[in-house]
């Protein structure tokens, strides 16, 4: 079955701005209609022509002539944008309803990921508390990732046929690294320097990955995976479609980590091993409205600070008894990545244009959970043993272990089952041609002259 198009007639042009001015509206039904709602099903219903809109959006662009339109549009809005607001109808990050109207079209609109409000506060970092930069040093990486993607693209026309598949797959990577990258970097430092969002990282050196966990849960495309752990692993660890509400206390709340601040490796890393206290979440209820909420978040009943000492040691006794159990974390952490397949499924389909999709892109997502496990055991066996491997010889594990999975499921699956890769490339470098042919004149007398001097 083909995906639909909707041949609208209306030039390429104008349907980008289009697509911008019409979300400039849906951030204020966020926030004028969604956001006053209870939290839950009341949110969902009133946000139900945003995830319409969003899911039909890709489909006025052409698979084949306008392929990047296509692909960025179902990422960027038919994922990630559907995903921000259905967490928000659940009471979860990013979007937050004391945002501006300006802010919440950025956020919804764009591949970036806001800090949580939290990230002032004490105790464990995870990702989410963790600073992208500057608005400048972000222009710059999207600069770098721009000249990245411009060579990669170079060496898949004039070697690719040449190359060795693992080589070829490694050259992909960064390929998709530096497109990722692109996405998410011009847009996020715009947004820091305009609106004043502070963001999360996009990506922290995923060639470095030391452990699967430590690749999927802290280097690789860190804000698609805060998105799918907002929506998939803390509602299945909290029990709870809608954020639980924690007690605040004044001593308290600059002692306890929230959960989304435990870092996510050593969630992953944790699955079959008791939690620390730290790592465990805290009990709580879920709030039946927005005022409700807002009262449970910031009361404070004029505790003094040896009170709020002792509460907070015993909080760490109750969750050291209380923390997840084994079979909730592996629930979270199995559904997590078996989404995560489901919604890289979609993509395929929307994009092929063809019909030709299959399972293995599921299958090739879902399958890092029982391996994070597997390397969850193998770890704490070599631990107890006093092993330890080399941080360089497991950092090559890992990325040999991602290139046998991702040989035949990922890469055979865009490289040989079908051709995305093929018209990736394509479309890339025909992007790159248009951009650079208003210099092409000066380069080529610049060549001639030189050439002329040197006499040759």
């Amino acid at each position: 079955m083909e995906p639909p198009f909707w041949d609208t007639g209306i030039p390429f042009n104008w349907r980008i701005l289009g697509i911008f001015l019409s979300y400039i509206v849906l951030a204020g039904w966020i926030k004028y209609v969604v956001g006053p709602r209870s939290l839950g099903s009341a949110r969902v219903i009133t946000a139900v022509p945003i995830f319409v809109l969003n899911t039909i959006c890709p489909w006025i662009f052409n698979w084949n002539e306008e392929l990047m339109a296509r692909l960025s549009a179902v990422f960027i809005i038919s994922w990630l944008c559907n995903f921000k607001v259905l967490a928000f109808c659940w009471g979860r990050a990013p979007l937050r309803a004391s945002m501006t109207l300006s802010q919440l079209a950025a956020a919804i609109l764009l591949p970036v990921f806001p800090k949580p409000p939290e990230s002032s506060m004490s105790g464990p970092k995870g990702r989410l508390h963790d600073s992208a930069g500057c608005a400048t040093s972000l222009a710059t990486r999207w600069i770098a990732k721009i000249a990245l993607l411009g060579f990669v693209v170079f060496l898949i026309i004039q070697f690719g046929d040449s190359m060795r598949a693992p080589l070829r797959h490694y050259t992909y990577a960064f390929g998709l690294y530096a497109f990722v990258g692109f996405l998410m970097d011009g847009p996020g430092a715009l947004v820091m320097e305009a609106l004043g969002l502070q963001l999360i990282p996009t990506f922290d050196q995923p060639w470095m990955s030391s452990s699967l966990a430590d690749f999927w849960g802290r280097r690789w495309n860190i804000p698609t995976a805060s998105v799918l752990r907002t929506i998939a692993y803390d509602t299945i660890m909290d029990g709870s479609l809608i954020k639980p509400m924690r007690p605040h206390v004044r001593g308290a709340a600059r002692m306890l980590s929230p959960p989304s601040s435990k870092k996510t490796v050593g969630e992953v890393r944790d699955m079959l091993v008791p939690a620390a206290p730290h790592d465990t979440p805290q009990p709580s209820g879920a709030p039946s409205s927005p005022e409700e909420q807002h009262l449970g978040h910031y009361q404070d009943g004029g505790h003094h600070q040896h009170h709020d000492q002792q509460q907070h040691h015993h909080h760490q006794r109750h969750s050291k008894k209380q923390g997840p159990s084994l079979l909730r974390r592996q629930l979270a952490l199995n559904c997590t990545f078996f989404v995560s397949g489901i919604v890289h499924e979609y993509i395929a389909w929307v994009v092929v244009g063809d019909g030709k999709w299959g399972w293995k892109w599921t299958l090739f997502f879902w399958i890092q959970a029982p391996m994070m496990t597997l390397e969850a055991i193998c770890g704490h066996l070599l631990r107890r043993r006093g092993v330890q491997i080399p941080r360089a010889l497991a950092i090559l594990l890992t990325l040999t272990m991602l290139e046998l999975l991702a040989y035949d499921l990922f890469f055979g699956f865009v490289d040989k089952d079908t051709d995305i890769a093929a018209r990736t490339v394509a479309a890339v470098s025909s992007s790159y041609r248009s951009l650079l042919a208003p210099l092409q004149p000066p380069i080529t007398t610049l060549a001639t002259r030189l050439k002329l001097g040197l006499g040759l």
